[in-house]
């Protein structure tokens, strides 16, 4: 099995570990993809090449659904709150979390979330080249 360079050993052997005939397709299709993925309580968190973050139930394999937009799996797993960025408006998510707690409308070419839910932003234009943001939780 092929895995991605930025996954960590301990990634990569608890895949090795899954039973891929009791994954559902989407699930054993990761194993073959150049995707970053995080591991949690009972959880898969993936992202490949395209713009779709996705979770899967790590016990059976089973989809639990998907984020349009990309972030860092880790981030999904870990962080209070984390984005989803994609060509149109940044979601932002509670903790593992599938359901936006809020749409900021502009497109971001990068996002860091910082404690208390301060935002720090940049644009995808020179006219609105960085937004600092709050987000009440």
């Amino acid at each position: 099995m092929p895995f991605h360079s930025s996954m960590t050993d301990t990634t990569a052997t608890a895949l090795r570990r899954l039973d891929a005939t009791r994954l559902d397709a989407p699930f054993r299709g990761l194993l073959a993809l150049d995707a970053a993925v995080a591991l949690g309580d009972g959880i898969a968190i993936t992202r490949s090449e395209v713009p779709v973050t996705r979770f899967f139930d790590l016990e059976t394999g089973e989809a639990l659904g998907e984020v349009a937009g990309t972030t860092a799996p880790e981030d999904a797993l870990r962080l209070a709150l984390w984005d989803a960025l994609s060509d149109g408006p940044v979601a932002f998510h509670r903790r593992r979390e599938l359901a936006p707690l809020v749409h900021f409308p502009d497109a971001m070419e990068e996002v860091v979330v910082l404690r208390d839910g301060l935002v720090v932003a940049r644009g995808q234009t020179e006219k609105d080249p960085l937004y600092v943001l709050m987000l009440h939780t």
